[in-house]
């Protein structure tokens, strides 16, 4: 079995932001079945791959960027 490319590697973007997205809505599970057993899921749309990983201590859940963030985001 062949390794997969360096970059695409979780550990080489582990604390790293590589994309963003805006948060449309979010729903409570139903007797839909690709809910995958989960309680709530999130509609995110505009979802933007970034071109370079960016440094970043992340949190779990949803976060705001910080305006530095969003000023190297702008950037690139």
């Amino acid at each position: 079995m062949t390794q997969p490319a360096k970059t695409t590697h979780p550990q080489v973007w582990r604390g790293k932001l590589i994309a963003v997205c805006d948060y449309a809505a979010s729903y409570t599970s139903g007797d839909a079945i690709w809910n995958e057993g989960y309680p709530v899921w999130w509609h995110l749309t505009n979802v933007r791959l970034l071109s370079e990983p960016i440094p970043c201590r992340g949190r779990v859940g949803m976060w705001r960027l910080n305006n530095n963030l969003m000023e190297r985001i702008n950037d690139k």
